[in-house]
């Protein structure tokens, strides 16, 4: 039955046939009437006694009518709740309008977390609380599931075998992991906007500014071999870029996240193969990267013990078999393909899937060349590398991002990785450098949002982020943790938190001093001041300014009380 199909219990049904005739019943009952046909819906006299409930009611929550007529609605609120409830039918009979969660036991024994919205009605010159329900099980458990994920992202970006970058909508880079400042000597500082470009080898700069430029104008995929000189040693690596463009929740461009795989190891071992054919044989047989030839119909000619290994046998199981024995079912169509673009570009490189003896499957990057024998006759050098768990990798980061959406700010997740990894780059150089963690509470955002609306709540968030990011130095760490908090890891911070909570408060004074400006703008701020030396972390230095704030909050209270 549909939402509108829905049948009203008798109570219910005599008010609606009432709502024409009694100006008692107020427009905020008629609109949430309107918007609740199909969800649970119950009407209740102030003193918590059942007036009526709908048939979704019964539905979803399960008594019946007779047994309803004999209950208060607090008998079936969780009793961890029932004050939190009493609080919202004092403030209903007030004359608000409020939105809530509370635990409710159904007839079945079971405690489902809904959220209700409920007004002040009057029916028959009695006043009465309408209530609209919506049952939040599946919201509680993706929130659930997002938190899990940001474990997951913080585990993979902080330990994944290759570096992870992420950009924003111009390709400008906004977070690198450890594995990446490793390859370039870069701080993760250093390789925000346009500073990762410090690493690429001059050569190459032309060639990788081209072809990124061009794939962010594009929003298309960027993939590209190229060379990175370390700013701090000089040695040159070998990497292979690749990078997926983020859409947001409407298919805006959000930005890029990438992965950048060493192939140092690899392009090492395809220099020394053209040096010398007895070299190449020996690189061959203990070289720990997969390397095979074949013929151009795809027979193996050779098969290395890396190879062999790799696929689960010895090296003299595979001579004299076709490729086709080793790809995957399902990728097996592409293989003439492959053949054809040796022959005719004479090289090629791509993903194989394969399966094992065992029946896995692997997934292969390969390159390949066309060589000539000794007598003529060609063949093909191949090397790939197993990056299976790369393709993992990439595909986990792909749909997860370190952004706040609304300020653009970075989230808590992002603020998390980037203050932890600067706090390791200041104690691992031993710098004596000032940190100071600050944490900052927009005032009165919900007045904002009771009196001029939610898009107006939205636009006083942006605009406190505007504000902060004027006040702070370009490599402070500003994010918004969720609702109305902010925090700051100020870096090269003065060590008086006064000194940073005034330039702060200046440009929220000049953003109130403007005409016309539609809402005023405040923060409470707190701060912990890191010291040299320390070791707790991030997440405990929350907690300290978070306690700040909130001591500061309390005396402005009692100053403007006196």
């Amino acid at each position: 039955m549909s939402r509108r199909e829905a049948p009203v219990d008798t109570p219910l049904r005599n008010i609606r046939e009432k709502i024409g005739a009694l100006e008692l019943v107020t427009t905020q009952l008629l609109s949430v009437l309107a918007y609740a046909i199909g969800d649970p819906l119950q009407v209740t006299t102030a003193d918590d006694a059942f007036l009526g409930v709908n048939r979704a009611w019964t539905e979803q929550i399960g008594y019946d009518a007779d047994v309803v007529a004999g209950l208060a609605f607090s008998d079936i609120v969780h009793p961890e709740d029932r004050e939190h409830y009493a609080e919202i039918v004092r403030q209903v009979v007030a004359g608000r309008t409020v939105t809530f969660e509370v635990r409710i036991r159904t007839s079945d024994s079971l405690v489902v977390p809904f959220e209700g919205t409920s007004s002040l009605a009057t029916v028959d010159g009695v006043p009465a609380i309408l209530t609209v329900f919506r049952d939040i099980t599946e919201q509680k458990r993706v929130l659930a599931l997002l938190t899990q994920s940001e474990q997951r992202f913080r585990a993979i970006s902080l330990y994944a075998p290759v570096g992870i970058f992420e950009t924003d909508a111009r390709g400008e880079c906004t977070y690198v992991n450890d594995c990446w400042c490793e390859m370039t000597g870069l701080t993760p500082v250093e390789a925000l906007g346009s500073g990762w470009r410090e690493a690429i080898h001059p050569e190459d700069r032309d060639l990788v500014y081209r072809e990124w430029d061009a794939a962010v104008a594009s929003r298309g995929e960027f993939r590209l071999e190229y060379r990175y000189r370390n700013v701090r040693s000089g040695e040159t690596v070998w990497l292979e870029g690749r990078a997926v463009p983020l859409e947001g929740a409407a298919g805006s461009m959000e930005g890029y996240l990438g992965i950048a795989l060493d192939m140092t190891a690899r392009k090492k071992a395809e220099a020394a193969l053209t040096d010398s054919e007895a070299r190449y044989r020996d690189l061959v047989e203990s070289s720990p990267g997969v390397i095979c030839t074949h013929d151009l119909q795809g027979k193996l000619l050779s098969v290395n013990p890396a190879a062999a290994a790799a696929l689960g046998s010895e090296p003299g199981a595979f001579v004299g078999k076709n490729l086709v024995d080793v790809t995957a079912p399902w990728a097996r169509d592409e293989l003439p393909k492959y053949l054809e673009r040796i022959v005719r570009e004479r090289s090629d490189h791509g993903l194989l899937a394969v399966v094992t003896a065992s029946g896995d499957e692997r997934i292969w990057s390969y390159n390949s060349v066309l060589r000539r024998d000794p007598n003529g006759v060609e063949y093909v050098l191949a090397h790939a590398l197993d990056v299976t768990e790369l393709k993992r990798t990439e595909e986990q980061v792909r749909a997860l991002s370190l952004t706040d959406e609304l300020t653009g700010l970075s989230n808590r997740r992002g603020f998390l990785i980037l203050a932890d990894q600067q706090l390791r780059v200041v104690r691992s150089a031993r710098i004596p450098q000032t940190l100071m963690l600050v944490f900052g509470d927009l005032d009165g955002l919900k007045t904002i949002n009771d009196t001029l609306g939610h898009e107006a709540g939205d636009a006083a968030i942006r605009e406190c982020a505007r504000l902060l990011r004027e006040a702070c130095r370009d490599s402070d760490i500003i994010a918004r943790l969720g609702g109305d908090e902010f925090v700051i890891l100020a870096i090269s911070a003065t060590p008086d938190p006064e000194v940073f909570f005034a330039r702060i408060r200046k440009h929220f004074d000049d953003w109130n001093a403007q005409p016309g400006s539609p809402f005023r703008l405040s923060i409470s701020l707190g701060a912990r001041v890191i010291a040299p030396g320390e070791t707790a972390s991030v997440a405990e230095m929350i907690a300290d300014a978070d306690r700040e704030m909130y001591v500061t909050k309390r005396r402005a209270k009692s100053a403007r009380a006196s």
